[in-house]
């Protein structure tokens, strides 16, 4: 496969000379170095040094990253990333070009080796993504570096979206939903010689990096999942829709999150008059034992009277704490986003009992009850914990394990 490299450059006249020279051209068969809109004589430097000069005026890493991908050559296979600003050895693609080129992986990361002086802040921060988005995305890496390659074949198929500081991130979340092969290698890095970071250059804008990287990992994250024969290597035409692509139409549903929410924070409610100490209400003639009585008394169903006179009344306390615990659980789940579908089951079981043993009471709103039962089926459907709940974090794992076979998984992973 041929291998290109694309340079962003920006105001970097002093060191893009040099950086093209010294790329090895036995590896790599045509430099392309992306002129950012920079001020100085960055086009000219490079283009004397033998790179190919592509203008991109609008500023923004990946404004620069995406126009050298549309300058890539028809025949190329293997795009490659650099920094213009020193802070990489060309002398290193290797470690980065070379196990694409093998057919060992689809997408190689080169992990930073801090050498000199480098704000703690930044390291710290993008450390900290890169470990989010590692445990996340069960992807190996430890760092979002410059340096990096990947199958031309693959990053046209990742939809690359990011103009901004997210392009480094999104292309390994996409690539990891994706299911491609990711490798990360240690290489050098040192200061900047040349150029101004937007990035780390100061702590306002670490942050702002940060939170750049963190969004464009959660945006990328709802991608489509690739067939089963690019998993293997092979050309796949097309990316299939699978259930990440699922997720990712539900995901951006908050106000059925806030539905999940306070669906679950009724129940947490509910729970809060079945009080032990009064023994669910039988010492006082209230709570949940007024509601029995209520049933007992206006029966809908005979067989459901039968079962409250003859089986809950005479075990009354044991019944009272599994009132409580499973109203109870029924909250928890749903207000945590954890394990949504199982308490949906739970919760559809416990509404259409009450529902049953009310509906003939008078002045009860049989609607109510309905809607009390409806909510959790639509939970159950949607996945509806995977909007600020929980289950976000757990559905990525579990379907690795289910991939690898994991009978557990499978089960687990249905019941989030």
């Amino acid at each position: 496969m041929k291998a290109v490299l694309i340079v962003p450059a920006l105001n970097e006249a002093s060191v893009v000379g040099d950086l093209v020279r010294r790329t090895p051209r036995d590896l790599i068969a045509e430099v392309i170095v992306v002129d950012n809109g920079s001020t100085d004589a960055t086009a000219r430097v490079a283009r004397e040094a033998g790179a190919r000069v592509v203008s991109e005026p609008r500023r923004g890493y990946g404004a620069a990253c995406f126009a050298g991908v549309a300058a890539l050559p028809p025949d190329a296979g293997v795009a490659v990333f650099i920094d213009a600003d020193g802070s990489q050895r060309p002398e290193e693609l290797s470690l980065v070009v070379g196990p694409v080129l093998s057919g060992v992986a689809d997408l190689v990361l080169g992990a930073r080796k801090l050498a000199g002086r480098h704000p703690v802040h930044a390291a710290a921060g993008t450390r900290l993504v890169a470990r989010f988005v590692a445990w996340r995305w069960g992807v190996p890496i430890t760092d979002f570096g410059p340096l990096r390659a990947i199958r031309v074949d693959l990053l046209r198929r990742l939809d690359m979206q990011d103009r901004a500081f997210g392009w480094p991130v999104e292309m390994v979340v996409k690539a990891a939903v994706q299911g491609a092969r990711i490798l990360e290698v240690p290489v050098s890095h040192a200061p900047r010689l040349a150029g101004h970071s937007k990035v780390s250059g100061t702590l306002r804008g670490t942050v702002r990096a940060g939170y750049a990287f963190l969004s464009a990992a959660l945006r990328a994250g709802r991608g489509p999942v690739m067939s089963e024969s690019f998993r293997n290597g092979g050309d796949t035409g097309r990316a299939q829709p699978g259930l990440s692509g699922w997720l990712g139409a539900v995901a951006p549903l908050w106000p059925l999150a806030l539905a999940r929410i306070l669906y679950g924070y009724l129940w947490w409610q509910q729970s809060g008059w079945k009080v032990p100490s009064d023994d669910f209400g039988r010492k006082s003639g209230g709570g949940l034992w007024y509601w029995v009585q209520q049933q007992i008394q206006y029966p809908t169903v005979a067989a459901h009277k039968a079962f409250l006179v003859n089986v809950m009344i005479p075990h009354w306390t044991f019944f009272g704490w599994m009132v409580l615990i499973t109203e109870t659980f029924i909250g928890v789940t749903l207000i945590l986003g954890l394990g949504t579908r199982l308490g949906s089951l739970v919760a559809i079981g416990m509404a259409a009992n009450i529902t049953i043993g009310i509906l003939s009471v008078p002045h009860e709103w049989g609607w109510t009850y309905t809607m009390l039962i409806m909510f959790p089926v639509l939970f159950l459907l949607t996945g509806a914990g995977r909007s600020f709940g929980v289950d976000a974090f757990l559905a990525p794992p579990l379907d690795r394990s289910a991939a690898r076979g994991s009978r557990l998984a499978r089960l687990i992973r249905w019941l989030v």
